[in-house]
C-alpha cells in the first residue's frame, strides 16, 4: 500500500481481496462502483452466511458481529470479510493499523468506527472453496480487540463496584444513628468511587482523550446516582443493606455501559484527510 500511496492520487481507490479465491468477479465490481459514488467511505463486501455455511464460518462471524455491536454501538454484519474498497487518502492510517489477518480487519473496523467514518456495506455472494479449510480465523483470538473493551469495562466496573460496596458499608456503620446515613453513605461511596471509575474506562476502557468527557461522566454519574438511592430506598424496605445494594448495582450496570458509551465517551471526529 505504501506503493499505492506514493504512486496515485489521493482521491483514487483501492480494493482489496482474499487471496483464497472466495470473491466473485462481479462482487468485486459491484463494491469498487459502490465506493466510486461515495468515495469518503469505507465499503465493505458483506456476505450473508446464508445455505452451506461451514459452523465455524457462521458462529466465529456471529459471535464476532454481536460483539462489535455491542463494544462499539454499529452494526456491521461481516466484520470478517476482506472485500474492502476506500480512498487512497486513507493509506497512511492503514500501514499504522497492527495486527495480521482478521485482527488487522478488525482494528480498522474499530478505528473507523471510534473515529466516526463513513461505512457502506454491499451484500456479496458468500462462497467456501473446501468448506473453508484455508481460514485461519479463530473467534477468541482474532476478537480480542473487541472483547477486551467488554472485559476492561467488565473489569473496571468490578473494582469500582467494590469500592462503592465497602465504602458504602463503612460510611454507614460511621454515620449510624444519623438522620441521613443512608443518603450520605450512598453519595460519599459513590463520589469517591466514581472518579476511580473514570479515570480507568478514560484511560483503558474508551482511550479517549476529551476532557469535556468529565462533565458528561458526572451529570451520568449523577442521574444514575438518583436512581440507585430511590431504588436503594425501596429495596431496603424489604431486604438487608448488603444484598440490596448487589441487586441494584447489577440492574444499572448494563445501563451504565450503554450511556457511557454513547455519550460520555463517544467516538472521536477527525479531518477527512487524517482518519481511515
Amino acid at each position: 500500500m505504501s506503493y499505492i500511496y506514493e504512486q496515485y492520487p489521493a482521491d483514487e481507490g483501492v480494493v482489496t481481496i482474499d487471496a483464497d479465491g472466495q470473491h466473485l468477479p462481479q462482487d468485486i465490481i459491484r463494491v469498487s462502483r459502490a465506493w466510486e459514488a461515495a468515495p469518503e467511505k469505507l465499503v465493505l463486501g458483506s456476505r450473508e452466511f446464508t445455505g452451506n455455511v461451514p459452523f465455524k464460518s457462521r458462529a466465529g462471524n456471529a459471535i464476532t458481529r454481536f460483539v462489535f455491536a455491542l463494544s462499539t454501538g454499529v452494526k456491521i454484519f461481516d466484520t470478517q470479510t476482506g472485500l474492502r474498497a476506500f480512498g487512497v487518502f486513507r493509506i497512511p492510517m492503514m500501514l499504522e493499523m497492527k495486527g495480521d489477518r482478521y485482527e488487522y480487519e478488525i482494528n480498522v473496523l474499530l478505528y473507523a468506527t471510534r473515529h466516526r467514518n463513513p461505512i457502506e456495506e454491499v451484500t456479496i455472494e458468500t462462497v467456501y472453496i473446501e468448506d473453508n479449510r484455508s481460514s485461519h480465523f479463530n473467534p477468541i483470538r482474532d476478537a480480542w480487540r473487541i472483547y477486551k473493551m467488554i472485559l476492561f469495562f467488565v473489569a473496571s466496573s468490578v473494582v469500582a463496584m467494590l469500592l462503592d460496596y465497602v465504602l458504602v458499608l463503612l460510611f454507614s456503620s460511621a454515620t449510624k444513628g444519623m438522620a441521613q446515613s443512608l443518603l450520605i453513605s450512598v453519595v460519599g461511596a459513590r463520589v469517591l468511587s466514581s472518579l476511580a471509575n473514570y479515570f480507568m474506562n478514560c484511560k483503558l476502557v474508551f482511550e479517549n482523550r476529551n476532557r469535556s468527557s468529565i462533565l458528561r461522566y458526572y451529570i451520568l454519574v449523577a442521574c444514575i446516582l438518583a436512581v440507585n438511592y430511590g431504588l436503594m430506598v425501596l429495596i431496603t424496605h424489604f431486604i438487608p443493606l448488603a444484598i440490596g445494594k448487589i441487586i441494584v448495582e447489577f440492574i444499572l450496570y448494563p445501563v451504565s455501559f450503554f450511556m457511557q458509551r454513547k455519550y460520555v465517551f463517544p467516538p472521536e471526529s477527525e479531518e477527512i484527510g487524517h482518519d481511515l
